[in-house]
């Protein structure tokens, strides 16, 4: 029975928070939940049942109360604390949407888990757990959640699904009211569909895509200086290796795959205005744009996936790395009226004249960019009659309807910090680069999912709010890799002087193969990996959905000490080897590789020793003892 006297303090306070912390060897451990209604938590002992929240049954659980000056001491209980499931409110049974084109659905995912969150909690490897309090923040919120997403993009959606199926409470605010009509983003990888597979919409996006043959960068006569072909079929991701889409078909799908959990909460048409660190949570202040009404959000952590005029990188203070790459380009999307011969790779025209880019997107769809340089002003290269003067080394007004006209300046930037305590950046707010690798969206959706599970893990009070530094260490090297790339191709696209520009062909076509054969993402930089990590698992078949969405070690003939088996089985699974890794681990010279849940490799070992290594690394990086296993 819980005491009266904590019973009495949580009835009466309203800022008073219950945590309960599941302990029994069955369930995941260190996880803390925050039950919350309206401004007060209300408990009964009465049938030894909670009235608020959505929280597990467990055999043992301990629990505590905070919002005072100090915490009361924490009570264990002997036995589940309920009667029977406890009820959730209308919100937790369904995916709540809001905005003049908003819909509504329900259907949730059985396996959800809604949990509404305030602050994440830091305790010893004991059973007593303590929670940080609100009470230093005068005037409570409205609404409660455990990540609070600024921008609903394509990374802000795909962040929405990677942290909704992994059962946490989401809420996420947009400025607009529906998706933005016209395409921007058109490539994504083999990297970024397998993304896509991890929360169950490979299949919905994959027939609104189109495969590409390669790149090639050829001369003002049409000679190829350098390129590469795109082998059909799949890639090591186990996708294929590249794909062309449409950036509004991409985002309906990412919106409404949130639709399957009750868990996340999407606003559209609502603006934050501004976003404060109180240190034991975020407050967000939105504003409805169809009304101006404001709203006060708690959270425990903000995301700003707000674009590359991000408020949410104005509120962390961060200064942007600037390439000194600024340059306009005309971006032209059509749609073929009737069949026209082009090239069926992208084609980087490194003419001094007038550099220029062909996309095909599949379909009808093709794209032009094209540099604009004098005489052209950027007002004077929109203009539809000089857009189809440019376009006549191609096509003509008989053959193409025009979707758009629009220069874009190209920039490449990267933050100096993406994450101020319990603030963090994504996406273009992070990071900006030239569009001729089709990396800036890929980049951004490689943001979520590195960071989703690492919030996971700290939110579920399994892992120290260090391991989000992490998030920095591991995607800025990365990033930085490929802008500079994108960078580099684009000096070699952009020259205009005939002479440079001669003195270039002649060195790339007297050295074929100087520039490779393609491009191949790095790995990550230090982070929540060992010395032999870093690197993206290969997919043989579709190995992710047999690995789950957690941690997975792969054995061969390794078998795992008792101590690793506990410590990893707390943190995902243990399996053997599936068929399909052996040349690459014998690449490695390993057998075992732990694989983190974004599919890149925590570390690998030759035998049990090794894999007590890693169990030592991970215990000591990341989990510092919170799995009650540390390291030895």
């Amino acid at each position: 029975m819980i005491p009266d006297a904590v019973r009495s303090f949580v009835e009466e306070q309203p800022v008073g928070v219950l945590a309960t912390y599941r302990a029994d060897g069955s369930a995941r451990q260190g996880v803390v939940y925050h039950l919350l209604e309206g401004d007060t938590v209300r408990v009964t002992t009465e049938g030894k049942r909670f009235k608020t929240g959505d929280v597990s049954r467990t055999p043992r659980a301990s629990y505590c109360v905070t919002g005072h000056e100090r915490p009361f001491p924490c009570v264990t209980l002997e036995g589940s604390p309920f009667a029977s499931s406890p009820t959730t409110s209308a919100r937790s049974r369904r995916a709540s949407w809001s905005g003049s084109s908003a819909a509504r659905w329900s259907n949730p995912s059985p396996t959800t888990r809604a949990r509404r969150w305030i602050g994440w909690c830091s305790r010893s490897t004991s059973t007593v757990c303590t929670v940080l309090g609100t009470s230093t923040v005068p005037e409570r919120p409205r609404r409660h959640a455990a990540v609070a997403i600024v921008g609903l993009g394509p990374v802000g959606a795909a962040l929405a699904n990677l942290l909704g199926a992994r059962g946490l409470d989401v809420v996420v605010y947009e400025r607009e009211t529906d998706v933005y009509h016209q395409p921007r983003a058109a490539h994504f990888d083999g990297e970024i569909m397998r993304v896509f597979q991890s929360i169950g919409l490979a299949e919905a996006v994959e027939p609104n895509t189109a495969t590409i043959d390669g790149m090639h960068f050829v001369n003002a006569d049409g000679q190829k200086l350098f390129g590469f072909d795109v082998p059909p079929g799949p890639g090591p991701n186990g996708w294929n290796r590249d794909y062309m889409f449409s950036q509004p078909e991409l985002e309906t799908t990412l919106r409404a795959g949130l639709a399957r959990f009750a868990n996340v909460s999407v606003h559209l048409g609502h603006e934050v205005d501004s976003i404060q660190d109180h240190g034991d949570r975020v407050e967000l202040i939105v504003r409805d744009r169809a009304d101006g009404s404001t709203h006060h959000i708690g959270a425990a952590i903000a995301v700003g996936c707000d674009g590359a005029r991000s408020l949410t990188r104005e509120v962390i203070g961060t200064e942007l790395f600037d390439y000194g790459f600024d340059q306009p380009w005309l971006v032209i999307d059509t749609n073929l009226r009737r069949p026209v011969e082009l090239p069926t790779v992208a084609v980087q025209y490194c003419d001094p004249t007038r550099p220029a880019t062909f996309i095909p997107h599949g379909g009808r769809r093709r794209r032009w960019e094209i540099m604009v340089t004098p005489p052209d002003t950027i007002d004077s290269a929109q203009q539809p009659d000089r857009v189809f003067e440019l376009l006549a080394p191609w096509v003509t007004p008989d053959d193409i309807e025009i979707v758009r006209a629009t220069v874009y300046t190209f920039h490449a930037l990267v933050a100096k910090r993406w994450r101020s305590g319990r603030v963090l950046l994504m996406g273009d707010a992070a990071h900006q680069m030239p569009p001729f690798l089709g990396q800036g969206m890929c980049s951004g959706i490689r943001d979520a999912a590195n960071l989703a599970w690492k919030l996971e893990l700290v939110l579920d009070c399994r892992a120290g709010d260090e391991l989000l530094d992490t998030y920095q260490t591991e995607r800025e090297p990365h990033v930085r890799a490929i802008t500079e790339t994108a960078v580099a191709a684009g000096s070699i696209i952009q020259t205009t002087d005939p002479d440079v520009a001669a003195a270039r062909d002649a060195q790339l076509i007297a050295e074929p193969g100087a520039m490779g054969d393609g491009f191949e993402p790095p790995g990550l930089g230090a982070g929540a990996l060992s010395a032999s990590g870093g690197a993206l698992l290969p997919q043989p078949g579709r190995l992710d959905d047999t690995l789950g969405s957690d941690f997975a070690v792969l054995t061969g003939a390794t078998k795992p000490s008792a101590r690793a088996r506990a410590f990893w089985g707390r943190l995902g699974k243990i399996l053997a080897r599936p068929a399909g890794l052996e040349s690459w681990l014998g690449e490695l010279d390993a057998d075992t590789v732990v694989v983190r849940p974004d599919r890149y490799v925590f570390g690998t070992s030759r035998d049990s020793a090794g894999l007590d290594d890693l169990t030592d690394i991970a215990a000591t990086r990341f989990a510092n003892g919170r799995l009650g296993i540390g390291a030895r």
